[in-house]
């Protein structure tokens, strides 16, 4: 389990995850907060599942260059309902099959959008086919187009992932305007309205709050 390319910034050691057999790779530590390594060895994907399974909703974050091993992975744990695999952004649905072959209809995809891509609405398009798609629409300013169709296709049964994390993701609805600012209602509120139905946070804690006396958690 490793977001970057090589394991240099969230473990005490240094390369990429291929240059070393599993039993070398055990022997890092993964480092905490503050950038010390801690107790804890980097986990395997299965590690993970098994940890997680019945507990938390997972996103395959970097796992497209692994999709069918990683499908396989979670289908042998029977968890295709609590995870969503990633697509890599503005890649057609057409693209994911050519190169994966037919996507079972189990299956939750997850594309990014980028509304910045001219082709934004047309790949979005392609997904809507598949009926577990959740779509994680990026975008720098809160002009688009495409942000006012949001609604209608959380209305359709598709899932609408909005990253509250920092301004180029959602045209500055972040989550420093909700907590430091104290404007939830323009920030997380503002997602919400616009269709959200899962928001990625740093600030959990804070959101749950903000959800609960809005009486949607």
């Amino acid at each position: 389990m490793m977001h970057d390319k090589t394991i240099d910034r969230s473990t005490n050691g240094k390369g990429i995850p291929a240059d070393f057999t599993l039993t070398e790779i055990r022997k890092f530590k993964l480092k905490n907060g503050l950038g010390r390594p801690s107790t804890h060895p980097i986990p395997t994907f299965e590690e993970m599942l098994q940890a997680s399974k019945g507990k938390i909703l997972i996103n395959v974050d970097k796992g497209y260059d692994y999709f069918n091993e990683a499908i396989a992975m979670v289908k042998t744990h029977q968890m295709l309902d609590q995870v969503i695999f990633n697509i890599d952004d503005n890649t057609y649905l057409d693209s994911v099959e050519s190169r994966y072959g037919k996507i079972d209809p189990a299956i939750v995809l997850m594309p990014i959008i980028n509304y910045k891509n001219v082709d934004a609405k047309k790949i979005m398009d392609s997904y809507l086919c598949h009926k577990k798609t959740v779509f994680q629409p990026v975008f720098s300013v809160d002009t688009s187009a495409l942000i006012d169709q949001q609604v209608a296709l959380k209305n359709q049964k598709y899932g609408m992932w909005i990253n509250s994390l920092w301004t180029s993701l959602n045209g500055g609805h972040n989550d420093d305007q909700a907590v430091e600012l104290k404007e939830p209602d323009q920030s997380w509120g503002w997602l919400i309205d616009k269709g959200a139905n899962v928001i990625q946070t740093d600030r959990p804690v804070q959101l749950i709050q903000y959800l609960r006396k809005r009486k949607l958690h």
